[in-house]
């Protein structure tokens, strides 16, 4: 038998009720996730962390959208990248990681 790998995830999400939820949800689903509200817990986790994919959740500004973007794929560029929403995003998690 063959394991797949746990994927390690950096969910960004400015509503902390929400990113509990969708925190939850990784976790039940087999991902190593962890989550952040601010622009400066992102970019200090995914340094420390260098995820296999980020998750930018629906109600993250346009200018942190494009900061996070842009600093990540500079860093990591094989990391995903993905704008979210939590109906979609398993799925789009699936997509991207072969998971």
């Amino acid at each position: 038998m063959i394991l797949s790998k746990k994927h390690n995830l950096l969910v960004i999400g400015r509503h902390g009720g929400m990113l509990a939820s969708v925190l939850e949800m990784l976790h039940t689903n087999g991902y190593d996730a962890t989550g952040c509200t601010t622009d400066a817990q992102a970019i200090e986790m995914f340094n420390t962390l260098l995820p296999d994919a980020v998750v930018i959740g629906g109600g993250v500004e346009a200018s942190s959208r494009a900061l996070f973007h842009n600093q990540f794929s500079h860093t990591k560029p094989d990391a995903v990248i993905i704008d979210a929403h939590p109906n979609t995003l398993l799925q789009e998690l699936h997509q991207a990681l072969g998971k």
